[in-house]
């Protein structure tokens, strides 16, 4: 297990990040004739609410919504007074897991 923790101040994070910050994950394989391919992975985000209900807790999979994106830092959401104030809420991902679970077809 690789576990990585560090400390950022609220300013630096408003300086450094006045944007969201997102990742797509992909799986990089060797294709014919030499060449990289990606695959996009589905990313299972255990906070994410439809209809202000974690779809993504429970444990039928098939309930289940995956997106292709990693949200790491938004201070953008939060601003509820326009664009330039000061956010109210500021989202960071403060834990990250990454398994592969593979089918056996």
């Amino acid at each position: 297990t690789y576990r990585l923790s560090c400390t950022i101040s609220v300013s630096k994070i408003l300086m450094d990040y006045p944007e969201p910050v997102f990742y797509d994950v992909f799986l990089s394989y060797p294709g014919n004739n030499g060449q990289q391919n990606l695959w996009a992975l589905p990313v299972l985000n255990l906070n994410l609410q439809y209809n202000e209900i974690l779809v993504n807790q429970g444990q039928n999979i098939n309930n289940w919504l995956l997106t292709r994106r990693m949200l790491m830092v938004d201070t953008l959401s939060g601003q509820e007074n326009g664009l330039g104030g000061s956010p109210r809420v500021i989202r960071i991902a403060n834990e990250i897991s990454i398994r592969f679970r593979f089918d056996k077809h």
